[in-house]
């Protein structure tokens, strides 16, 4: 079962042993297990997903019990499986790695056998020769849709690396955009992920990416909330920091009369 302090890994007692030491922090522990562990702005599944990944970010050895949870939850294993692709996208391959080693050890998924192996090279293989290729153009274009111009990270790799640049294309398309995630959840994830390493700035990219998906901001803050028990209350004020930031601008607001003509302006001046 999961535990309701919090989804702190294998310390399954540990909401007993912090109120041994300090009954008011435990019930503070508890509350913030409730947001977590409960239906609210976002569903408890999605948040369990959230917690798989800020957990193999930052708490590894946590993972059999996070994975549990977000099974108990509803997710379905190819759901994980498509977290770990955005841990890669985000953190490389040690989180993508071991969150894929938890999902197939309680999926009944012998990855690491020679057969399983094999097959999965031949059948890869013919998977990623049926890929479009992409243009460079293509790629620009993309990135210039998305953030109204086209980044300096992108337009290093378009001067001096084309497989660096589709490589850049391929992930981050497949793990925001076109994958089995729905693109919100994604972005959710990679904000709390990035909260919960205490990078209020990478949090903000994807705290806009998912106010273009539609997120609220009650569901920016719950996914935040999530990343405290990886990241501990500093994961909260880089999560508080990526959401204020990413506030829409207020539109200013038109009087009843038009602001004065510049000939008015002169002669008032004059």
């Amino acid at each position: 079962m999961h535990d309701e302090a919090g989804g702190l890994g294998d310390r399954g007692d540990l909401i007993e042993r912090v109120d041994a030491i300090d009954p008011t922090f435990a019930a503070g522990v508890e509350h913030l297990g409730r947001v977590i562990h409960q239906d609210g702005r976002l569903s408890a599944r999605t948040k369990s997903l959230i917690a798989a990944a800020t957990t193999a970010v930052r708490d590894p050895a946590a993972l059999p019990i996070a994975v549990a949870t977000a099974f108990e939850f509803g997710n379905v294993a190819e759901d994980l499986r498509a977290v770990a692709l955005t841990l890669y996208l985000s953190r490389g391959v040690p989180p993508c790695r071991d969150l894929l080693d938890a999902v197939d050890a309680i999926d009944g998924i012998d990855a690491h056998g020679a057969d399983a192996a094999a097959d999965a090279s031949t059948s890869g293989q013919a998977a990623r020769a049926s890929v479009a290729p992409v243009t460079v153009a293509e790629v620009v274009a993309e990135f210039a849709s998305v953030f109204g111009t086209v980044p300096d990270r992108v337009n290093l790799l378009v001067e001096h690396c084309p497989d660096g640049l589709a490589a850049y294309h391929y992930m981050r398309v497949a793990g925001l955009s076109d994958g089995s995630l729905e693109p919100l959840d994604a972005e959710l994830i990679l904000m709390a992920v990035n909260a919960a390493e205490h990078r209020g700035d990478f949090a903000a990219v994807h705290a806009a990416g998912a106010r273009r998906q539609g997120a609220t901001e009650p569901q920016l803050v719950e996914a935040g909330l999530v990343a405290v028990q990886s990241g501990g209350v500093a994961a909260w004020l880089a999560a508080a920091e990526a959401i204020v930031s990413t506030r829409p601008t207020p539109t200013a607001a038109y009087t009843t009369e038009p602001p004065p003509s510049s000939a008015t302006s002169a002669t008032t001046t004059g």
